[in-house]
């Protein structure tokens, strides 16, 4: 959360005129509730129809872009067939997670008040996960545009 998936993605999408797919928009089509709602569900109903959302992306046709929800890092399953896509793990350090997540919205009912603790011990559990996943590790800079270019570089280059 926070790390530039929307920003950079639709960067992405109007450079490659690919259709660009955000995971909050739609997981709320998938399940028919609003942000609000989404923001009010449990974490794991939020993550579960996050999981959905995952799988019904491998069965669209390509080229697209797509972000991913952070909860896909507790899930191997989908980590296993997220392997076989050209993947991009947007990094940024922990130290900075919980500031540019904020404390609203979706994904952010279980944050509340020990908000670095949570981001700290999920940051721990996924970020070897997400690793594992990616075909291209990004490391965020203090430049978005900078970033979209470094993925344009590798979707440019032989896959």
């Amino acid at each position: 959360m926070g790390v530039g998936k929307t920003q950079i993605g639709k960067i992405l999408s109007k450079e490659l005129k690919w259709p660009y797919l955000d995971n909050d928009l739609e997981v709320a089509r998938i399940t028919g509730l609003s942000a609000r709602e989404l923001s009010e569900i449990s974490v794991a109903d939020l993550h579960e129809a996050e999981n959905n959302y995952v799988r019904e992306l491998f069965l669209r046709p390509a080229p697209f872009i797509a972000a991913l929800p952070a909860s896909m890092g507790d899930n191997e399953e989908l980590l296993v067939l997220l392997k076989k896509e050209f993947t991009v793990y947007l990094h940024l350090p922990v130290f900075l997670l919980a500031a540019r997540a904020g404390k609203r919205g979706i994904g952010r009912q279980a944050l509340g008040v020990g908000i670095d603790e949570v981001v700290a011990k999920r940051y721990q559990r996924r970020d070897p996960a997400y690793r594992g996943a990616a075909s291209l590790i990004v490391e965020i800079s203090r430049s978005i545009r900078a970033d979209a270019q470094l993925i344009l570089s590798a979707v440019d280059a032989p896959l």
